[in-house]
């Protein structure tokens, strides 16, 4: 009798796994071409249970899934649409997706703490996905951003790279990791080179203010940097290097595991990079040497409606200013530059329509720079043992924030308390100075039809200096259709003078910056507006035609100016007045995954109202093209961006008054030419070209952009010349 029931309990536990558990076979292709799409992805979920399984198509395009009843399927892969399927067990199907030209459903997060598709959202948002970054052989965020448009950038050889971005320097421009602020400014800019990419999912553009949900420095735009996670796979990573023939060395890794509900994630980084010596230099280099070191560990505990993530990401550069031998001995400085985000973040979808973020960031800024005795005769160098002669430097910062959202069919209502404190303190503060600021925030977003969408906001700040003002601002949408898009914006800004700006001061053989306590804090007005058309030109190719347009005005701006006689001191006051306008028309095209042209014609103006009422008014052209070989899995790309001439005033500060000198920057251009090829079904990329290759490195310039970056020179370095490089990247996968 045992037996007969035990027969009885296998056969039904066989028949409910035959009935339950049955193989799908699927082949996905590209719908247009009916070419198979190796690499995309399957993602299972069952809805009772929500937990999920995961395949990989082969290089044929083709996988076998366990089915079960109750389950839910997508199907997806880079630039196509994600496709919900509903299949039966012992089914082989085909499953066609379509080209997402112009991905319109990609997910972003900057400027809503509830996930939006791109062209959901209400700001004008501009993604750059990994494999544009990859196509453009993008080592660094300076790289990343030297083909877009309103973007510009200043190289300085020993402070790095900076942004302008709608004619403002990275003073209004927010800098995220993750939504966690940057801190660390030398001359009050972020060095783009120092921030490493290697192991980032997609940096994410939005152009105009989000001064209201960001803060203070959030006017011209806001940059957020978001990292890659691992969804779905038990192990995943790559391992990657880079060399380019001016002497730099990059080695990454990044490397993941996820357990059930558990992710533990480390990225690593290695830059070298050796310098570079112009003619008439002996030992002194027109671009320093430097060696970085990054790591970047983190956990993730993932539930169905809870996650936590906590992790710190740490980084390490010197930076060697050699000079040039007199008689027997020379000075070098040792530059030695430490950051650190230490930070927990966390989110709980309360029922459907709710979900509370927190955050809580400790960040570390740590520059010393020490000299040394350096003796011709033996080569060898001595630390000096004057304690004047070496220089600390320390700021740290506090931030917390709490947000709520709540989304509706009709109402997206954001609101959010956080509070900062930053200290800073060094032979460079007369003192240890401290700020701090607490805000209140609340956004809601109303569409009011399938056309029109409005979002007021207001933002209440408090200041331990300034009296600040209220923070209002306002957008709107407008979307006739698939075809037509709108935005609108509008946003009033406030920045308090920082802790540089006030207290610091910053001399060195190529620098020579004081800070003023007795600075006034801004306020500004910003309105940004944004016109979008697309056309389907036929299956698989379509052309986006965009206009944008802002004007920004400042008042008490805080300017870096010259108060010297001979233009080698600098100092920051407020000016009365600055306006910034301008705007760019560009078009996308995109055929068949294969074609990418995309170019932009821009136009930034800056005008010093209170001292001279005129325009200064320069121009560039960006543009990017690109060809994709589907049968060798290989892309050629050209990246090509002319600057015309322009009128750069120059602001002088008296007891009396302010004056402005005009000179003029001459005109230059930069193109880079880079070919990709994947082999092993994706496993392995190598990617070599050339970047500068008209080999531009130094341009004229009589006037400045208010930096003091040299002693009096008119020579302002663009670039350190035409080089070759070559990258390889191996990646890994275990479903």
């Amino acid at each position: 009798m045992r037996w007969i029931i035990l027969s009885t309990v296998v056969l039904l536990c066989s028949l409910t796994q035959v009935n339950y558990a049955q193989r799908v076979a699927i082949k996905v292709i590209d719908k247009v071409t009916q070419e198979p799409l190796p690499s995309a992805h399957i993602c299972l979920e069952d809805t009772l249970t929500h937990n999920q399984s995961y395949y990989s198509t082969s290089t044929q395009g083709k996988t076998e899934i366990t089915w079960h009843n109750n389950m839910h399927c997508a199907i997806s892969f880079v630039g196509y649409k994600t496709l919900w399927l509903k299949t039966k067990p012992n089914q082989t199907i085909t499953v066609a997706l379509e080209p997402n030209l112009f991905m319109l459903d990609q997910v972003v997060l900057t400027g809503s703490y509830t996930p939006r598709t791109k062209d959901q959202s209400i700001y004008q948002v501009n993604v750059i996905d990994n494999k544009r970054l990859e196509l453009m052989g993008a080592n660094t965020l300076g790289d990343a951003l030297q083909f877009t448009s309103n973007i510009q950038m200043q190289q300085d050889p020993a402070l790095g790279k900076s942004i302008l971005m709608q004619g403002l320097s990275s003073q209004y421009v927010k800098i995220l990791v993750d939504g966690i602020p940057l801190v660390g400014r030398q001359d009050g800019n972020i060095d783009l080179n120092q921030i490493n990419i290697a192991n980032i999912e997609r940096i994410e553009v939005v152009e105009g203010p989000l001064s209201v949900i960001y803060g203070t420095d959030a006017l011209a735009g806001t940059i957020n940097i978001i990292t890659k996670e691992n969804k779905h796979s038990k192990l995943k990573g790559n391992i990657s290097s880079y060399y380019e023939s001016i002497g730099e060395w990059n080695n990454n890794l990044h490397l993941s595991t996820k357990l059930n509900k558990h992710e533990i994630g480390i990225g690593a980084n290695h830059k070298n990079f050796a310098g570079i010596t112009r003619e008439g230099n002996d030992r002194s280099q027109s671009w320093k040497q430097k060696n970085q070191l990054g790591f970047q560990p983190y956990y993730k505990y993932n539930s169905h409606n809870f996650w936590v993530k906590t992790g710190v990401n740490l980084w390490h550069e010197e930076l060697e200013a050699l000079g040039e031998p007199v008689n027997l001995n020379t000075f070098d400085t040792l530059f030695t530059t430490q950051r650190m985000i230490a930070y927990v973040s966390s989110s709980h979808a309360i029922r459907k329509q709710s979900v509370l973020t927190s955050q809580l960031s400790y960040s570390l800024y740590n520059r010393k720079s020490n000299l040394y005795n350096w003796n011709r005769l033996n080569d060898t160098s001595k630390l000096i043992e004057d304690n004047t002669k070496h220089d600390t430097t320390t700021l740290y910062r506090y931030e917390g924030r709490v947000n709520f959202s709540h989304d509706t069919e009709k109402l997206l209502w954001q609101s959010g308390i956080e509070a900062s404190n930053e200290n800073g303190k060094g032979k460079r503060f007369t003192d240890t100075e401290n700020m701090y600021e607490a805000a209140l925030w609340s956004t809601i977003e109303w569409r009011i039809n399938d056309k029109w969408s409005i979002q007021p906001g207001v933002r209440l700040i408090h200041h331990s200096t300034y009296s600040a003002p209220i923070i209002p601002t306002i957008h709107g949408k407008w979307k006739l259709d698939d075809r037509w898009t709108a935005r609108l914006s509008y946003g009033r800004g406030f920045r308090a003078p920082t802790l540089k700006e006030r207290f610091m001061e910053f001399v060195d053989s190529n620098h020579n910056i004081y800070g003023y306590k007795d600075l006034k804090a801004e306020t500004s007005h910003s309105l940004s507006g944004q016109l979008l058309r697309r056309l389907n030109l036929s299956a698989g190719t379509g052309l986006e035609l965009e206009a944008k347009a802002y004007f920004n005005d400042l008042n008490n701006v805080i300017e870096l100016v010259s108060i010297g006689d001979d233009n080698t001191l600098y100092t920051y006051r407020n000016l009365l007045k600055k306006q910034t306008a301008g705007g760019n028309i560009s078009f996308n095209f995109q055929s068949n995954q294969r074609w990418r042209w995309t170019a932009s014609f821009n136009l930034t103006g800056r005008n010093y109202n209170d001292v001279i009422d005129q325009f200064y008014f320069g121009q560039d052209l960006t543009s990017q093209l690109s060809y994709t070989f589907k049968r060798y899995d290989m892309t050629l790309q050209a990246d090509y961006r002319i600057f015309g001439k322009q009128n750069t005033p120059r602001v002088y500060n008296t007891e009396e008054s302010e004056s402005i000198e005009v000179g003029e920057r001459e005109g230059y251009q930069i193109l880079n030419f880079s070919i990709n090829k994947h082999f092993l079904n994706k496993k392995v990329m190598l990617r070599t070209g050339v970047k500068n290759l008209l080999d531009i490195t130094d341009i004229q310039n009589t006037g400045s952009s208010n930096t003091a970056h040299s002693s009096g020179s008119s020579s302002q370095p663009v670039s350190w010349g035409r080089s070759f490089f070559v990258s390889l990247k191996f990646n890994f996968q275990q479903l």
